[in-house]
């Protein structure tokens, strides 16, 4: 399943985004073929209002206990 990753401060878990809705939140996950994504226009929106929002993440397929190599989500400005 094609899914979108990323950090949700809130929870200090990793949500997964299918189709636009969350759909689980997990603490780690296997992702075959990721691809890091920063849009533009909500990075420019946060260093704009100075309030943080979603809008990087990783883009890939979701493999749930899978054998692939474990992805580790490090996304810069975000202390864990």
């Amino acid at each position: 399943m094609n899914v979108e990753i990323y950090f949700n401060l809130h929870k200090r878990v990793f949500s997964v985004r299918h189709k636009g809705r969350v759909i689980e939140h997990v603490k780690s996950a296997i992702v075959r073929r990721p691809k890091f994504v920063v849009q533009a226009a909500g990075r420019a929106k946060v260093l704009r209002e100075k309030k943080k929002n979603v809008h990087a993440f990783v883009r890939g397929e979701w493999l749930e206990g899978g054998s692939y190599l474990r992805l580790i989500l490090i996304l810069m400005n975000i202390i864990l």
